[in-house]
């Protein structure tokens, strides 16, 4: 790959976390929950 193994085990660390804050940082809402929110908009 053209790395060393600590710049490799880095990258993919930091990839991890990135997915990882990505997908914390989405909020899910039901059907209805959504349509509750949306109501006032």
């Amino acid at each position: 790959m053209g790395t060393t193994m600590a710049g490799f085990v880095r990258s993919a660390a930091k990839e991890k976390a990135q997915a990882l804050l990505e997908q914390e940082s989405r909020v899910t809402l039901t059907k209805r929950d959504f349509l509750a929110f949306n109501a006032p908009l």
